[in-house]
């Protein structure tokens, strides 16, 4: 639990499932809005494509705490501090991250976006124009 690797990839899962649980908070609605859904789809891809090259918040402190204790985390000594431990690290969260993101685009591909985006339009062109009839 000490060793370099495992604490930075709990700290880089910690960031990566926090904006994952925001966009799963979208779905879970009672109702939902198809202009919010494409908003935070598009949010989490990016947000996630930039973790790619800089951490995240919580990996940021973890590395962060680790540099400026010598080689700490809350006070124990963590193990494996070297550099081909943080390559193979950074190269164990790039190709995690680009997985997910991967993922993303398999279950909301973009011309699905499109279809959802005009089915929206015309229920509320529809929904607007019935209202406007029972006057």
């Amino acid at each position: 639990m000490n060793n370099f690797k495992f604490l930075a990839s709990l700290a880089m899962l910690h960031d990566v499932l926090t904006v994952i649980s925001k966009l799963s908070k979208v779905f879970q609605k009672d109702n939902i809005d198809i202009d919010q859904m494409n908003g935070m789809i598009t949010s989490t891809k990016l947000t996630l494509e930039t973790f790619i090259n800089n951490p995240g918040q919580v990996l940021g402190e973890t590395l962060d705490m680790i540099e400026q204790t010598g080689g700490q985390f809350h006070g124990v000594k963590v193990t494996g501090i070297n550099d081909k431990q943080k390559r193979d690290f950074n190269s164990l969260k790039k190709k995690y991250i680009e997985n997910v993101i991967s993922k993303i685009n398999e279950r909301f591909q973009p011309d699905q976006l499109d279809l959802l985006q005009c089915l929206n339009t015309v229920m509320c062109f529809k929904s607007q124009s019935h209202a406007k009839h029972k006057r």
